[in-house]
């Protein structure tokens, strides 16, 4: 039986191709940009009733949805717990594991995934690149927030998604991340206070039974937060178990704990 030095794999950053790190840097670039609602908005919400109504009123496990929920505010206690402990790897374990269920939830809830542990097991990425290869079937609010990658950028999401190297290259930038999703998530509150905007949204919400404003803050949660972090702590989802103590002191999760678990708090009593 291997010891927990011997377990552990060092990042090794160093070993990825340039065109591996060029992807990460452009694709840090993508979730973080600033957000650029069209002028088309409420247009583009109208146009896509049919596909929003069928979402609204899709056949979920709501069980499912309800235990993960349940299980990721349990794990987000004991990452608290952890961390005020100073418990560094159970903290980080605990921390990927609540980000995984709430990932889970949401694209259950979406209709991204139905089967999580046969689709996406730990490597929670998988839910944002499924999100991607349907964006023609959920109403485009990807394309509306500016997210529309073509086929490369679908595959290369992909190779990165099983890199767990590259993966770990993303733990510099949970700041940046951090900094993007408070500024998409301003911005959309801002442009969407608008009159002539909120005057058609109740009238869809009072007629349809459908709350667009709820849903699109649900995606850009996803998007600019669950997705990044899905990202950055998947690869802990058994490591943390298997390394000596404190290993992770000088990881940018741990640095910005506190701010990331408060996100992840809000989001869960949001859904």
């Amino acid at each position: 039986m291997k010891n927990k030095e011997e377990h552990h794999e060092e990042p090794a950053i160093e070993n990825l191709v340039q065109e591996q790190k060029d992807f990460i840097a452009d694709e840090v670039k993508r979730i973080t940009r600033p957000l650029n609602i069209k002028r088309e908005f409420v247009e583009q919400i109208l146009n896509n009733l049919p596909i929003l109504i069928k979402i609204a009123n899709l056949n979920m496990d709501t069980k499912q949805i309800s235990e993960f929920i349940f299980l990721a505010k349990n794990d987000i206690g004991r990452a608290n717990d952890s961390d005020r402990n100073n418990d560094l790897n159970n903290a980080l374990f605990d921390l990927q594991q609540s980000i995984e269920k709430i990932v889970k939830a949401y694209g259950m809830r979406l209709g991204i995934i139905e089967n999580p542990q046969v689709e996406v097991g730990h490597n929670t990425p998988k839910v944002y690149l499924k999100l991607l290869e349907k964006t023609e079937e959920l109403y485009n609010i990807p394309e509306i927030f500016g997210i529309k990658p073509d086929i490369k950028a679908i595959n290369d999401f992909k190779a990165l998604i099983m890199n767990n190297k590259a993966k770990i290259e993303f733990d510099k930038y949970a700041p940046v991340f951090l900094n993007a999703f408070k500024n998409v998530l301003k911005q959309f509150n801002r442009k969407t206070s608008k009159m002539e905007i909120r005057k058609v949204l109740r009238e869809v919400k009072k007629k349809y039974e459908i709350d667009i404003l709820r849903l699109c803050r649900l995606h850009i949660y996803f998007s600019f937060f669950l997705c990044p972090f899905a990202i950055i702590t998947s690869p802990y989802a058994i490591d943390p178990r298997y390394s000596i103590e404190h290993k992770y002191k000088e990881l940018n999760l741990i640095k910005h704990y506190l701010e990331i678990q408060r996100n992840l708090k809000d989001l869960i009593a949001y859904i």
